[in-house]
């Protein structure tokens, strides 16, 4: 169990080098069953080599969500971008 899990933070990923990690993995929640698909492809699930970069957007320590908007994934040498920005509402 990683800290995250133990804590129920809420992470979505924003950023991966294409070299180590498929791009249809951008934007995807960031669960115990996408940590075991990504062990189980020899990718570390917490991302220590450089994998991907997440944003925690929820979590116990949080009063609410924060409103994040994604759009536009793209690529750019040999990395996948998923940019986010803050929706204000």
């Amino acid at each position: 169990m990683t800290l995250s899990q133990s804590y129920l933070f809420k992470k979505d990923e924003l950023c991966f080098t294409d070299k180590m990690m498929p791009a249809h993995f951008i934007g995807r929640k960031f669960t115990r069953e996408l940590m075991d698909e990504l062990e189980n492809l020899s990718i570390d699930s917490c991302g220590e080599s450089g994998e991907f970069h997440t944003l925690v957007v929820d979590g116990p320590l949080f009063t609410e969500r924060v409103p994040v908007l994604f759009s536009g994934q793209y690529e750019r040498d040999g990395y996948v971008f998923l940019p986010a920005k803050l929706n204000k509402k």
